[in-house]
């Protein structure tokens, strides 16, 4: 995994923290960065210098307020006086804001850098990511614009249906929602369940898996006429509850264990704004249910995330 050190202006930290970041750690860069490694009590420039010295590639995001930064100064001259020839390709400029001049001793070798100022061309982002070694499975630009979505939606107990290519990974989009903390926390509360997994093949395994997701350790009734107006009642009594359901597609193959009565459960949940779905499938969800279907009530936000072309 490439240790990709970022030097930047705090004043495109939402950018740097929102954009960039996540991107680099959804293809699998591990980011070195200061809001996520640097400790009180210790030196600032010190810590600088110890995890720049840490990276197998440096990013150094230039705008103005870059260029005029103390603390940027001294990260992009450290970059620079390991590589001044641009040789190796561990040092790469980005420009994040329009109208940046490189300074001369970066203009001189003529390094190729990227232009980031508008960030919406995925063919930047992918020259940008092959640079530092990253395989780049979907489009950036789409990631960006569905955790963008899905923000829109769950926080307002709206559902959505994350639609993957096949040979896709919609984990770190997930993981992203999740743990992110800058500029701010995003879905901490989401919770996440499988339903390739073992435990989620029947029904009552599954009510079981999303109670214990959410917190709740009471166990349900094995009476099939009375365990989904217990899990009900249950959920109905939690402030609200985010779930992402992965491999949703195997709702096709497992039709004998989640029944319409099941999903008419869940449906008046969401009625009740106290169960908001994000649910992930390789298809459409409208396409993997007969139009009656109870789930087809929900009016789901479509997301797609596609293989880069």
């Amino acid at each position: 995994m490439a240790k990709v050190f970022v030097s930047y202006s705090h004043d495109q930290g939402v950018w740097v923290w929102s954009r960039l970041v996540p991107l680099l750690k959804a293809y699998g860069a591990e980011v070195l960065i200061d809001v996520e490694r640097f400790s009180g009590g210790i030196a600032l420039e010190s810590q600088m210098d110890d995890l720049q010295n840490q990276a197998d590639q440096q990013l150094l995001c230039f705008s103005k307020s870059y260029l005029s930064s103390p603390n940027c100064d001294h990260e992009w001259r450290r970059a620079h006086a390991g590589d001044p020839g641009f040789l190796s390709g561990k040092v790469i400029p980005i420009k994040v804001e329009a109208g940046v001049t490189l300074p001369p001793e970066i203009r001189t070798p003529n390094p190729l850098y990227f232009n980031l100022a508008n960030d919406r061309n995925s063919g930047t982002w992918k020259q940008l990511f092959e640079s530092l070694g990253l395989t780049v499975p979907c489009c950036p630009v789409e990631w960006l614009e569905g955790v963008d979505d899905i923000m829109l939606t769950l926080p307002r107990m709206g559902c959505v249906n994350l639609v993957i290519e096949k040979g896709l990974q919609s984990r770190p989009l997930i993981d992203h929602l999740v743990t992110a903390q800058h500029p701010r926390r995003l879905l901490p509360d989401l919770k996440t369940i499988d339903l390739a997994s073992g435990e989620c093949a029947s029904r009552s395994g599954l009510l079981q898996t999303i109670l214990t997701a959410a917190g709740i350790r009471q166990s349900l009734p094995k009476n099939r006429s009375a365990d989904l107006v217990e899990f009900s009642r249950l959920v109905s009594g939690l402030p609200s509850l985010k779930l992402a359901i992965q491999h949703f597609d195997m709702v096709v193959t497992n039709r004998r264990e989640y029944t319409d009565q099941l999903f008419s459960t869940l449906y008046s949940l969401t009625e009740q704004r106290k169960l908001a779905l994000l649910v992930v499938s390789h298809s459409p969800y409208a396409t993997l249910l007969p139009p009656d279907h109870p789930i087809s009530s929900i009016q789901f936000k479509t997301v797609e995330l596609k293989g880069l072309r």
